[in-house]
């Protein structure tokens, strides 16, 4: 059962108090985009099994969420292209939207031409080429993140400005990895190239 409420009309206090204490309701704070003015309207959600606990906003108001088991329905190859279609759809969001993806991947590309340069072991080689895959991994994890707390909502909030750099952070922290994992293979090589040509 979903409830709206005006920004102007609230629930008492004691029924406030009621509802948290049955936790049968909770309550949603969203935007009205259509009105162009950012009021606010108090959703009122009895949550079911299905959805317990599920956010809610003006797109998705009266509308049910997919049980779990129908969700998942697709099995064997049929799972397999959903996944590949979800995941190219994935790649095409980031190269649209993401200007540090656009930017990583060709760092990624010349980094990895340039690495078939050095005289190092195979290993070493795939060593240096992963270490860059997982700051593009970790970035894709950060903008989906970012994407999420958008999606609940643009108004700014402390948990929601701590998540964005906590997905900030972690992309700071496999940069780093990768910089310390070029500086310890590439590096001696690198310098014993300077001091020859130096020479």
């Amino acid at each position: 059962m979903i409830i709206i409420l005006p920004d102007r009309v609230t629930p008492r206090q004691s029924d406030a108090e009621r509802l948290n204490e049955r936790r049968d309701f909770f309550i949603h704070y969203v935007s009205v985009p259509p009105t162009g003015r950012g009021e606010r309207i108090h959703v009122l959600v009895r949550p079911n099994r299905s959805h317990e606990g599920a956010a809610l906003s003006t797109d998705t108001i009266g509308q049910e969420p997919l049980p779990a088991d129908e969700a998942k329905a697709r099995r064997g190859l049929a799972h397999f292209n959903a996944a590949l279609g979800y995941s190219l759809a994935g790649w095409r969001h980031a190269l649209k939207h993401e200007e540090a993806i656009r930017q990583e991947l060709a760092v990624v590309g010349v980094l990895t031409v340039a690495s078939f340069w050095l005289p190092i072991e195979p290993l070493e080689h795939l060593v240096l080429v992963l270490s860059m895959v997982l700051v593009l991994v970790v970035e894709l994890l950060n903008s989906a993140l970012e994407a999420t707390v958008d999606r609940i909502s643009l108004v700014r909030h402390p948990l929601a400005e701590r998540a964005k750099d906590l997905g900030s952070a972690a992309v700071f922290t496999s940069i780093g990895m990768a910089a310390l994992t070029w500086a310890v293979l590439a590096g001696p090589i690198a310098w014993q190239w300077v001091r020859t040509a130096t020479r």
